[in-house]
C-alpha cells in the first residue's frame, strides 16, 4: 500500500534586531511533495535575514491507494 500525503508551505520569520519575532504562518496548503519542493527552491520565497518558506506534511490529510 502506498501512502500519498499533502504538504503546506510555512513562512518562517527571522527575529529582528530588537528581538521581535513574528509567528510562522501557513501560506499555501494541499500541495504535492514536488510542488512544495519547487516552491521552496524558488529564490522569491526567501529574503535573507527576514524570512524563508519551508514545507511540512499536513497531518491527518492523505489518500491511500490499494
Amino acid at each position: 500500500m502506498t501512502e500519498f500525503g499533502f504538504y503546506r508551505i510555512v513562512r518562517y520569520y527571522t527575529p529582528n534586531r530588537l528581538g521581535d519575532s513574528r509567528r510562522p504562518r501557513t501560506t499555501r496548503t494541499g500541495l504535492t511533495l514536488a510542488e512544495a519542493q519547487a516552491h521552496c527552491h524558488d529564490p522569491k520565497t526567501r529574503k535573507e535575514g527576514v524570512y524563508f518558506d519551508g514545507y511540512t506534511t499536513m497531518k491527518g490529510v492523505g489518500v491511500r491507494e490499494p
